[in-house]
Order: C-alpha cells, then sequence, then structure tokens
C-alpha cells in the first residue's frame, strides 16, 4: 500500500485510557483506507519525523486542548505535543 497517513485512530481500554489501534491513510488515487491492528498486543509505530509526528498526532486529537479546541478536532487526549516546536 502507498498513501500518507492522516489520522491515528484511537480505541478506548474499559478504564477509558486511549490506545492507537489503527491508521487512516490517504491514497494516491485520493481514496481513504483504515488500517487496523489484528494481533492482540501489536502496536502503531509513529515515525513521521521531528515536525509531522507532532502535526499527525495533533490532528488525531493528542495535544493541548485549548488549540485543538480552537481547530474542532476531537480531544483524545490533552497533551503538550507539538508545544515546543517554534
Amino acid at each position: 500500500l502507498k498513501g500518507s497517513a492522516e489520522k491515528i485512530i484511537f480505541d478506548y481500554s474499559p478504564e477509558g485510557t486511549p490506545y492507537a489501534s489503527g491508521v487512516l491513510l490517504k491514497m494516491g488515487n485520493g481514496s481513504s483506507k483504515e488500517l487496523f491492528i489484528q494481533d492482540k498486543g501489536g502496536e502503531v509505530i509513529l515515525s513521521c519525523g521531528a515536525i509531522d509526528s507532532p502535526k499527525l498526532l495533533q490532528l488525531s486529537g493528542v495535544g493541548p486542548k485549548h488549540l485543538l479546541e480552537d481547530l474542532d478536532i476531537p480531544l483524545v487526549l490533552d497533551s503538550p505535543v507539538g508545544e515546543g516546536l517554534k
């Protein structure tokens, strides 16, 4: 598959803790495809570089609450992701 990650897909544990369960990809032809972890204990590895990793997390709902609210992005986790970038 050739595509670019658009968003991390999160599920929640019984305790309410979010965890990454898949990725939404934008394919080269413009369509979108969801890829999910199938093996128990599997993981989503984020490797987009110093700028795009925080960007992808924020677009996925992980970041400063005030920023995500201003952008109408549903909050998954209030975190200082990307605040150190200049």
